[in-house]
């Protein structure tokens, strides 16, 4: 057979125990090109293409190979399984680290929001004074642009939420006339806050930085 035909049959073998294995692969390739959970986010990249060519090329000289035995196949995923793990925990640092942070801004109550608007200085009212609904432009337009940049300060990003519907928590700040926090809530995930005055006319991020009033 032809190099080209013992390659189909990582798609298509004959071998009856094969469909588990590349189906596995099918599953695991996915996971990374969709950036799931697991993969730290962010799609394909170099190390996740390099593990993929890895898999690849060994399912393909299994099932290129009749007389292979039970026990060197078994030796040979073991391998794979190894390098793949040995690259996952030596580049998978960052993901952890963006994964740790991402949990530590995600707030289920009231309670939540208010500790986490402490965490940064600002003690509020126990309870906000408006809540509402708000569809983001599809678009960001100047206005919106200029309010981004100043959460990208902060670790925030509004553009991957365009278009979409988040809840707005606003709360007067403790000790102050007409200062208040806001919070932009998607999926009880903090997706950008503020805190502004009402009566000088500036906001910033709730963790400092510049004044876009």
């Amino acid at each position: 057979k032809t190099v080209d035909d013992r390659r189909k049959r990582i798609i298509f073998p004959n071998n009856p125990k094969s469909p588990v294995i590349t189906l596995t692969g099918l599953y695991f390739f996915t996971s990374l090109w969709e950036g799931g959970p697991r993969s730290g986010g962010g799609g394909i990249t170099p190390v996740r293409f390099a593990v993929m060519t890895i898999y690849s090329e060994m399912i393909f000289l299994i099932t290129a190979s009749v007389k292979t035995s039970r026990t060197k196949i078994i030796g040979t995923l073991c391998i794979i399984l190894a390098v793949i793990i040995g690259l996952i925990l030596f580049f998978g640092g960052k993901g952890a680290s963006d994964a740790a942070e991402a949990v530590s801004r995600r707030v289920a109550d009231n309670e939540e929001r208010r500790e986490y608007l402490a965490s940064k200085g600002v003690e509020t009212a126990p309870e906000p004074s408006s809540i509402e609904d708000i569809l983001l432009p599809a678009e960001m337009d100047e206005t919106l642009m200029k309010y981004n940049e100043m959460q990208l300060g902060s670790g925030f990003d509004i553009s991957p939420y365009l278009g979409k519907t988040v809840r707005k928590y606003v709360y007067p700040v403790e000790g102050t006339e007409e200062t208040f926090a806001t919070l932009y809530i998607y999926k009880e995930n903090i997706i950008a806050a503020d805190i502004a005055s009402h009566i000088e006319g500036w906001q910033k991020a709730v963790d400092g930085g510049e004044n876009i009033g």
